[in-house]
């Protein structure tokens, strides 16, 4: 989703959203 991409930070999103880890490193 693009939300969770709105940051370019794959850092600070795994920690925001810590159950979407899985999705924002892949």
């Amino acid at each position: 989703k693009p939300l969770l991409y709105m940051g370019t930070d794959k850092t600070s999103k795994k920690i925001h959203y810590p159950k979407l880890k899985h999705i924002v490193k892949a």
